[in-house]
């Protein structure tokens, strides 16, 4: 199955069949589901606006971390339609943005990693987590954003992984 794979990096004409899979995926219930309209307007949406304002803190340290001039290839989005999971998909997606980052002499390949499936990819292919925001403090108004998530993932973490010295 998985020579049959095909890898293409998503460009703008693919977001209406991204938000439609992912709507797919994850529901109307989950955080993210309820987000997916942010490709429809400039974050018209308060969820889309809480997500966007979790991962931009996530990834808000990325140039002091990695270096101001180094080439990052960012990892967005790895995510498996649910009736192929557990078949190495998502590794061999990883594997794959690893290669196409290489190829385009990038220095790291870095993530904001919300899911515990994601994390634990990114984990067993040497990533690097730089430091994690539990989302039992990431709050608004004093409330926690999300709580109860589907996977009972505990925070997102910024991962990278080094590709140069």
């Amino acid at each position: 199955m998985l020579d049959k794979l095909r890898f293409e990096v998503a460009t703008r004409k693919h977001a209406e069949d991204i938000e439609k899979f992912l709507a797919d995926q994850f529901g109307k219930t989950e955080p993210i589901g309820v987000s997916l309209n942010i490709a429809k307007g400039p974050y018209k949406q308060h969820k889309a606006n809480q997500i966007n304002a979790y991962v931009s803190t996530l990834e808000h340290r990325q140039k002091r971390l990695l270096g101001s001039n180094a080439k990052v290839f960012k990892l967005d989005i790895l995510c498996v339609h649910r009736e192929y999971m557990g078949r190495g998909l998502g590794k061999q997606l990883t594997e794959r943005a690893i290669q196409t980052a290489q190829a385009e002499g990038c220095d790291w390949v870095a993530t904001a990693a919300t899911a515990c499936a994601s994390q634990g990819i990114f984990t067993k292919r040497g990533f690097q987590v730089f430091y994690e925001i539990p989302y039992s403090v990431f709050r608004e108004n004093g409330n926690v954003v999300f709580q109860n998530l589907h996977d009972s993932c505990q925070g997102g973490k910024f991962m990278a992984l080094r590709l140069s010295s």
